[in-house]
């Protein structure tokens, strides 16, 4: 077994879950496809999986989002992605190639609610535009939007 399945097993036994083939494969291969959605995985699984239904792969899906091993992103218009759980995050979706970009920035919101006592489980939030690669191929954004502010510094996550 190779040690991205250890991993993933070691995460699913922390969550009280068990370690099947399938979870770990879905975990696996949601890692290295980044946001996908239920058909990428059951694509990217059935080859290896022939018996692998798409029934398997949403309820997994739902099953490792309840224990709060994976997201899930409902981007309006974009139906909806997964993604493994990781440090607190927004996104870019870029309105010209459909790619979604994971943004890491501090959010000065969340930490004063820390600060007054709240417990901050879930960050949302999704920037829509178009991506530096689609702006250097010449793509422009279609809509008026006010220059983001100054103090909005985004720094884009590796890997993904």
């Amino acid at each position: 077994m190779n040690t991205d399945c250890m991993d993933e097993r070691g995460k699913l036994v922390a969550c009280g879950m068990k370690s099947t083939y399938q979870r770990m494969r879905i975990m696996n291969c949601l890692g290295r496809l980044g946001h996908a959605d239920a058909k990428e995985l059951y694509e990217c699984l059935v080859q290896e999986m022939p018996t692998l239904s798409k029934t398997t792969v949403y309820n997994t899906l739902d099953s490792l989002s309840r224990v709060g091993l994976i997201n899930v992103l409902s981007v309006a218009g974009e139906g909806t992605r997964y993604e493994l759980a990781g440090k607190p995050h927004c996104h870019f979706l870029c309105r010209k190639c459909g790619k979604i970009l994971d943004m890491t920035f501090s959010c000065a919101h969340a930490h004063s609610l820390q600060s007054d006592g709240y417990i901050v489980e879930e960050l949302l939030g999704c920037f829509k535009g178009v991506c530096k690669t689609c702006q250097a191929r010449g793509a422009k954004s279609t809509r008026r939007t006010p220059a983001a502010p100054e103090s909005l510094k985004f720094i884009p996550r590796k890997g993904r």
